[in-house]
């Protein structure tokens, strides 16, 4: 039996800047753009020195150790997934679940692309625009499809006109 199971990469680079807000936004606290701090061979001595009790720096190879990558975003930079959690504490009359506590079988299903690309900036999509769309298709939702809905944004990825049309 042939399985003709495919599954698309939607993720994003991560970068430097990656989540830059527009100047208009310059008034949160925190620059939620993603950064990168890259420590040396030589800076990590330290670490590793502590990490493995008994060792001294003399003891690595040219006193260097591993290098490593920090990396410091906030959820919303890049590909993410939002969890019932980051609306609100409840849902359904439980604790709503956490990012960590979302099932991964959640996360790999059938997809279907609904085109909203007819829309403007800042139009809401309401229930029946869905029903509109799935019509439009001939498709009818099933458990656990995902759903993506394309607004035609994506063009304007990594710009400013992302986070507002009026810039």
């Amino acid at each position: 039996m042939v399985n003709n199971t495919r599954f698309v990469d939607l993720s994003l680079e991560i970068k430097e800047g990656l989540g830059d807000l527009p100047p208009k936004f310059k008034y949160l606290e925190e620059n939620l753009s993603a950064k990168i701090k890259h420590a040396s061979h030589k800076e990590n001595v330290s670490i590793m020195v502590k990490s493995f009790p008994g060792i001294s720096g003399e003891d690595l190879p040219d006193g260097l150790a591993w290098a490593d990558d920090f990396l410091s975003l906030g959820v919303h930079m890049g590909t993410h997934m939002d969890a019932p959690w980051h609306y609100h504490p409840t849902s359904e009359g439980k604790k709503s679940k956490t990012i960590d506590e979302i099932p991964i079988e959640y996360c790999f299903s059938d997809g279907v692309v609904l085109d909203m690309t007819h829309k403007e900036p800042g139009d809401l999509i309401s229930s029946d625009d869905i029903q509109e769309a799935l019509q439009k298709i001939d498709y009818t939702l099933k458990s656990l499809d995902i759903v993506l809905i394309r607004t035609g944004a994506d063009k304007y990825w990594d710009t400013l006109k992302f986070w507002t049309d009026d810039t």
